[in-house]
């Protein structure tokens, strides 16, 4: 959501490792369904801390599970 969308996280995600810096893919608290569109650039990175959705007292779309550290849609 910060960086503006996927494709734009994509392109700093690739501008990042171009210039040989660590990366990380993260979330706001936001609801799995918009979680569910980064899990994949999640595997392309460094760091990945994409767990938001927990914090939702109620997550509309459930797109998103974590079992034992792993995210997975």
């Amino acid at each position: 959501m910060k960086s503006g969308g996927i494709q734009h996280a994509q392109t700093q995600l690739d501008q990042a490792k171009k210039i040989g810096l660590k990366t990380m893919v993260g979330c706001m608290i936001e609801s799995s369904l918009s979680i569910s569109r980064y899990v994949g650039l999640g595997a392309e990175a460094d760091y990945c801390d994409l767990d938001g959705y927990l914090f939702l007292q109620e997550d509309p779309f459930k797109m998103v599970t974590m079992e034992k550290g792993v995210i997975s849609t």
